[in-house]
């Protein structure tokens, strides 16, 4: 399946509205993508390829994002690493993940990646809330 028809299809189950959310929510926050229509095509069909993976549930998904800040946490050094960057790093960090490619399960692994880096993000904001 092909760019444009995963478009279609995504259009057909709200991926292409959801992308959009996303993409305007990154833009608000001070990232814009280098080329939106590829973006929100990949976004698109990502989302689709997520949504008709069936076989793997919501907590399942929210497992293996947790298991990724396991990871990155044992890789960085936990909070005491991610309270050394600003709210500018992270967002620099998560673009960087935002690499459009076919192959669906490095696109699924890329969004792991940044739903773990997200919440990464808002720990380290509480955190320095706290302080």
């Amino acid at each position: 399946m092909n760019n444009t028809e995963k478009l279609i299809l995504a259009e057909d189950t709200n991926g292409v509205r959801w992308a959009q959310e996303f993409i305007t929510t990154m833009e608000g926050l001070g990232l814009q993508a280098p080329d939106e229509g590829l973006t929100l095509s990949w976004f698109a069909g990502a989302i689709e390829t997520g949504r008709t993976a069936g076989h793997r549930s919501f907590g399942n998904v929210i497992n293996e994002v947790h298991r990724e800040r396991q990871h990155q946490d044992a890789k960085w050094g936990g909070p005491e690493h991610d309270d050394q960057h600003s709210i500018m790093d992270f967002k620099s960090y998560m673009y960087a993940r935002l690499n459009p490619t076919e192959d669906n399960a490095q696109q699924r692994r890329w969004f792991i990646e940044l739903a773990a880096l997200a919440i990464a993000a808002v720990e380290s904001m509480d955190r320095k809330e706290i302080k």
